[in-house]
């Protein structure tokens, strides 16, 4: 028997008993009407994330790729409009959306969706008959339905193993293992939202004060004058690579747009939205919605209610982060040619690795061993390197080591205006 006690009964204002037949309970549902304080209480944010259906492809991309054909504005608001548009297709294609951590059951199929509905119905049948034989219909159907999901969740371990034994690499490998090993995420629900965005107000040297434009004056031209190889339009070829090098299955940003959408457009659509991006490029017209990004705190491990114990990690919106890669390989490929990286670096870099550094480090301790001699090194490890560097020292590098124009503006620009909002 299940209860509610309150000392409120007018705060209550539905109660009915549920229909699941997925428990032995038939739980109580109710709803309450109560008033919070908007100072103390945490405001529910959600983020939805779409499942893609490669059975949907064909008829998403047929109709993604019409309207990026017709489209006759400008391509500011092509860009802008495109994640509504993309959103609004896959709905109108049966797509699904769930909230991110909520993803559906593997292992739950059509079979086991029509079987639960059959048991649902000889539940009512029963809750009005009160009969007998309707209890034991509905009884055997529910063992009914409980070996089947046995026997689905039995094939999908089976299933998993033997992608396991097939894995071709160990990023693969680790996937599949870690679905078995899935936990429920520890995230920080009683850490207020002041306190998130305190922490990481501190950690990523943001502020609420919008930094004033500088008055550059006469000299801007020279500033702003920025290398052909840098600078100029991106061809369909670093677009196509970039669009090829997005995983499925990820977490997308502000504008809901998943990878699988982007990779889904054809090739003549996918040459015109490359030309409003060149558009944008060359005026340097960003869109007020790329200066957003969602940040999800992933907990490490020690107290889950100091903020301290998690890593943020950044999801931006779709066009924009297929954008700033296609830079960042611009911007490596124009320091690889100009010398401007030393040849002791290793790490990000294509052709290079850290293990180098370990062969080179080992022939070290060798060689002194031998010699019977001593060798001293000194391993420093950053704590949160990437968050807590120096933006102002950066700035300064790259523009020491020759890099202007249109990047240049990019940098300053993401300097003064990115807004990111934590979700928990």
């Amino acid at each position: 028997m299940d209860y509610i006690l309150t000392n409120d009964l007018d705060s209550i204002t539905r109660m009915f008993v549920d229909e699941r037949v997925d428990s032995d309970h038939l739980p109580i549902v109710f709803s309450l009407f109560v008033e919070l304080d908007r100072e103390t209480g945490k405001q529910a944010q959600s983020h939805g994330k779409w499942i893609w259906n490669s059975k949907l492809a064909a008829n998403f991309t047929a109709k993604i790729d019409n309207w990026v054909e017709e489209f006759q504005g400008n391509p500011q608001v092509g860009l802008s409009e495109l994640p509504t548009v993309m959103t609004k297709i896959a709905r109108d294609c049966g797509l699904k959306q769930v909230l991110i951590g909520r993803e559906p059951k593997s292992w739950f199929d059509k079979e086991c969706g029509c079987l639960r509905r059959e048991v649902k119905q000889k539940l009512r049948k029963f809750r009005r008959s009160c009969l007998l034989d309707d209890r034991v219909d509905y009884i055997l159907a529910k063992k009914h339905l409980r070996a089947l999901y046995r026997l689905k969740k039995k094939q999908r371990d089976k299933d998993i193993w033997d992608r396991v034994k097939k894995s071709a690499d160990a990023n693969q490998f680790w996937t599949e293992i870690k679905k078995f090993t899935r936990r429920k995420q520890i995230v920080g629900q009683n850490i207020a939202d002041a306190d998130w965005n305190e922490h990481f107000m501190n950690l990523l040297g943001g502020t609420d004060a919008k930094p004033p434009r500088d008055d550059l004056g006469v000299i801007e031209d020279f500033i702003y004058a920025g290398d052909e190889m840098l600078d100029g339009d991106f061809s369909f070829a670093e677009f196509s690579a970039q669009i090829a090098k997005l995983k499925n299955n990820k977490s997308p940003g502000p504008d809901q747009l998943i990878n699988e959408f982007l990779k889904a457009l054809s090739s003549g659509p996918r040459r015109r939205l490359l030309g409003w991006i060149n558009e944008m490029w060359r005026q340097q017209a960003w869109l007020p919605q790329w200066r957003v990004g969602i940040i999800c705190p992933i907990f490490k491990a020690g107290d889950a209610s100091l903020p301290s114990n998690y890593r943020g990690i950044t999801l931006l919106n779709g066009i924009y982060k297929v954008i700033i890669a296609m830079m960042a390989k611009r911007i490596s490929s124009w320091l690889e040619e100009n010398h401007k990286i030393k040849e002791s670096q290793a790490a990000f870099r294509r052709g290079y690795s850290t293990r180098d550094h370990l062969f080179m480090l080992n022939s070290l301790i060798e060689n002194r061993f031998k010699k019977k001699g001593k060798l001293y090194v000194l391993f420093l490890d950053f704590k949160v390197a990437f968050d807590s560097i120096d933006r102002t020292k950066l700035f300064e590098q790259i523009w020491k080591i020759g890099i202007r124009g249109h990047v240049w503006q990019c940098f300053l620009r993401s300097r003064r205006f990115m807004r990111k909002l934590v979700v928990v």
